[in-house]
């Protein structure tokens, strides 16, 4: 007899079962992942072993403590240990009510690692009801290094084993492993809904709720998803594994250098069955809708692909714009950009690797360049891969018109795009009457490293090109004109010309009014003629000058500026003949000096004009007159409207 009642019994000792079962998921079948096949033998056949426990029974009841952890020995591997609770007994039955305790379950089984506490569980008449913290480290199918992380409550009854979680369960996976074509760093949320969000059940389990904050990494795509939520229903069966879940949404990032696309939304639906995913997305920018995205990968033949159609797209002013899908258009298209545009691709994988290709349309665009505005705008890209991008070789895309420094027609770009480069293969243009030839050349896609190339000029009227900056106005120049302008372009000092070279190809004239020339140095007529004489006779020189030669030499000058050196040679030949007259007495007395004097028609002229231009606000002028003409043009709209 003591305090607390009368002892019946008391034992301490040990305790070895050969060979126990659970067989809660049932025999292994042919179809089974080998971790779940691992899972149910380790269930079906094990040893268990207590080496030191106490059974106490009497009038207050049963209570069973354990001096050492129980050890479990699945017969196929690994080792779990059953550990006492430091707050509560193993198991313990007062009178009238339901027996329970608390543990500590840690080991390893095959291809799991776990570590749960039971600081509560009780038996039931069908069964037990246990509260429960833990984590578990382990790999099943596909799916390698998954660690999962929750609390909630375990029950058992009536041939069923529940789990409801106390929030939501914390999910990671290290990849998912299909071959060469994996995805990496996956985690989210799994959170339950109304009812439990793990069942087991006649040799099956089906969990189901909702992922939450869910993230993954594509490699081969070049892709991570992100904030990707939706209802989500895992079964496992005899037959395999099944999912069937609903995104609702998600955020595609490109993580390819230089990037492809801006961050984009997709909802969708995705399933799996008999080893086979299938999915379908929508795929847009903000409120703009862009195209489809079709999935199915083989698990068996771990094969499959994905394809890309957004073959119907709209830019419009207050519309969708390129910018809104790719930044690849970044300093090279100012919207508003109207038009249409399409890309339809895909990806297809094997367990050797992935492939990719794709077509990208544009029909009738017109937008604003660093150029101009660029008027009808039409081509078909055929890439060869996707991830990085390239081309075919011989790509071509058309311009009705670029309105630059003078009206440009006709343009016709062959191109190539290559992992790290964009190389022109050939381009000309139509423009103030002749033509222009950009000769092949390479630009890396990498914006720090330089690049250099070589514009050709044939039969090109250099007057229109002068007007078009703005000089038309005090300068007439009737010159056509060939040549070579070499350029170079690096990060440090921008665009450059070295060595440029340009001659007229026919006579032509020159004329500049006075207001245009400022800091003239004239020569000649000898120490006694007055300087301000031989700068007038200058002056009409330039004012009405035909040129039999022309030359042109063009180089970048320091901060910005074009230096253009012209040597000309050719006559006086104003409208009207001119003659110059003098008499003697002028002549003597000198006096014609101080009087205006006409240079007489068909004067010979050898001039040199040494002249520089500041390119970097000529650039800015004529970008200025692009968005002044664009403006104008809205204002227009606006008004017929």
């Amino acid at each position: 007899m003591t305090g607390e009642g009368v002892v019946l019994a008391e034992a301490a000792g040990r305790l070895r079962a050969e060979r126990g079962r659970w067989p809660l998921l049932g025999a292994p079948g042919a179809d089974d992942p080998p971790e779940l096949a691992a899972l149910k033998r380790a269930l079906g056949g094990f040893r268990l072993e207590a080496s030191s426990f106490r059974l106490r029974t009497g009038s207050t009841g049963t209570e069973l403590v354990l001096g050492q952890a129980a050890r479990i020995t699945p017969l196929n591997g690994g080792l779990i240990t059953l550990g006492a609770h430091p707050d509560a007994p193993l198991y313990a039955a007062r009178p009238g009510q339901t027996g329970g305790g608390a543990l500590i379950l840690t080991g390893t089984a095959p291809e799991t690692d776990v570590r749960v506490q039971v600081p509560d569980w009780r038996l039931t008449p069908g069964g037990f009801t246990a509260a429960l913290d833990g984590a578990a480290g382990f790999n099943f199918g596909f799916a390698r290094d998954i660690d999962v992380a929750a609390a909630g409550t375990l029950t058992s009854g009536g041939g069923r084993l529940t789990f409801r979680p106390d929030g939501c369960v914390v999910i990671t996976a290290a990849q998912l492993a299909f071959g060469e074509n994996d995805a990496r760093d996956l985690s989210g949320d799994l959170c339950a809904g109304d009812g439990p969000l793990i069942t087991v059940a006649d040799g099956g389990w089906t969990a189901r709720g909702r992922m939450q904050d869910a993230a993954a990494e594509v490699p081969f795509l070049a892709t991570r998803f992100s904030d990707m939520a939706g209802p989500l229903t895992v079964r496992g069966t005899a037959a395999g594994l099944e999912m069937d879940t609903v995104v609702e949404a998600a955020r595609v990032a490109d993580t390819a250098q230089p990037q492809r696309f801006q961050p984009l939304d997709a909802t969708g639906s995705a399933s799996l069955a008999a080893d086979v995913w299938q999915g379908r997305f929508e795929v847009s920018a903000g409120p703009h809708r862009l195209g489809r995205v079709d999935l199915k990968h083989d698990g068996r033949a771990e094969a499959g692909g994905v394809a890309f159609d957004a073959s119907d797209l709209v830019f419009a002013e207050d519309g969708l714009q390129p910018d809104d899908v790719t930044p690849l258009t970044e300093g090279l298209i100012d919207p508003p950009v109207t038009g249409g545009a399409g890309f339809t691709g895909r990806f297809d994988w094997t367990p050797e690797g992935a492939t990719s290709s794709g077509v990208l349309t544009v029909r009738d665009l017109d937008f604003v360049s660093p150029a101009g505005p660029v008027t009808g705008l039409n081509g078909a890209v055929a890439f060869t891969s996707l991830t990085p991008l390239i081309t075919a070789p011989d790509q071509r895309l058309t311009a009705e018109g670029i309105q630059a420094l003078a009206a440009v027609t006709d343009l016709n770009l062959l191109f190539e795009l290559g992992a790290g480069s964009f190389q022109v293969s050939g381009a000309d243009l139509d423009v103030a009457g002749g033509r222009v030839v950009i000769e092949p050349f390479d630009v890396p896609l990498d914006r720090t490293q330089p690049f250099a190339g070589t514009l050709v000029f044939e039969n090109v009227q250099l007057g229109e090109l002068l007007g078009g900056a703005g000089f038309g106005e005090q300068v007439g120049l009737d010159a056509v004109v060939s040549g070579r302008v070499p350029f170079t372009w690096d990060a440090e000092h921008g665009f450059r010309i070295i060595g440029g070279s340009l001659y007229a190809v026919q006579p032509g004239r020159l004329e500049i009014e006075r207001e245009a020339l400022s800091g003239l140095e004239a020569g000649g007529g000898g120490e006694d003629v007055p300087p301000n004489v031989v700068q007038d006779l200058a002056y009409q020189a330039m004012e009405e000058l035909a040129f039999d030669i022309l030359t042109a030499e063009v180089n970048s000058l320091d901060e910005g500026r074009l230096g253009v050196l012209f040597r000309i040679r050719g006559r006086h030949d104003p409208p009207e003949r001119q003659e110059l007259r003098l008499t003697l007495s002028e002549l003597i007395s000198r006096d014609f000096l101080n009087r205006e004097l006409p240079l007489p028609s068909g004067t010979e002229i050898d001039l040199t004009l040494d002249t520089t231009l500041n390119l970097n606000q000529l650039v800015s002028d004529i970008m200025s007159l692009n968005r002044a003409r664009r403006g104008e043009a809205e204002e227009n709209s606006d008004e017929e409207e």
